[in-house]
């Protein structure tokens, strides 16, 4: 029986040839084998600075794509926040408004808003709570209802101007009259006025005293109507 031998030789870098022989040294097989290099992973060592990754090249406003923010979409997150701080508003208003404690009273005051005085399973408490509501919502259009007007009244007073329109002959000719009788009065009075303001105060005192003097005799016996006014006797 032949006995087989099998030798190795390395024919590459990568390669292994193995020749297999019996005893008459003739070659039988020659089979080529790959070989496996072992996988090294590097890691960089923990007292080595981390690498920084380089900055990301950004572009510039004047050449991006411009977008119209009217052609935006409202997004329905913004809209859901808006409800939410709507309902916490109203919630706010209607905790500050002052409702009456009795039922009877509750009842009443939803008979006069003409809303339903009670409802299908509702008790006193949701009653009150439901008129505390209707009376905030009142309130809330009761105050938009005053905005818009003075919106309004204010646009009105915008609109209004000053104006003025021609007068007749007869009216141009009457204030005419009228500032020659007037003036010259007023020249003469505003003249007795600066006379009067030289006389010294002390002569004032002693003319008052004198009148008043005269008049200490005098008393009132009764009072007599003689026109619109009474006149004393």
């Amino acid at each position: 029986m032949a006995q087989t031998t099998s030798h190795y030789q390395a024919s590459g870098p990568d390669k292994i040839t193995i020749f297999t022989t019996d005893d008459s040294s003739k070659p039988c097989n020659t089979t080529n084998l790959p070989i496996q290099q072992p996988h090294h992973k590097t890691t960089q060592p923990s007292h080595l600075p981390h690498r920084a990754q380089p900055p990301k090249m950004s572009v510039h406003a004047s050449r991006a794509d411009l977008i119209d923010l009217d052609s935006i979409p409202t997004t329905h997150a913004s809209t859901q926040a808006t409800a939410f701080l709507s309902q916490l508003d109203r919630k706010k208003r209607a905790a500050a408004t002052i409702v009456p404690t009795s039922d009877t009273a509750v009842r009443a005051a939803l008979r006069a808003i003409s809303e339903p005085i009670t409802l299908y399973g509702e008790g006193p408490g949701d009653r009150r709570d439901r008129l505390r509501e209707l009376l905030a919502e009142r309130e809330e259009v009761e105050a938009e209802d005053e905005d818009t007007a003075m919106g309004e009244a204010g646009a009105d007073a915008d609109v209004e101007e000053e104006f003025y329109t021609a007068g007749s002959d007869e009216l141009l000719a009457a204030r005419r009259d009228i500032a020659k009788f007037s003036l010259p009065r007023a020249k003469a009075r505003v003249e007795a006025q600066k006379l009067e303001a030289k006389i010294p105060l002390r002569t004032h005192v002693t003319f008052r005293k004198a009148v008043r003097a005269k008049l200490a005799p005098f008393e009132l016996q009764g009072s007599q109507i003689a026109g619109e006014r009474p006149v004393g006797i």
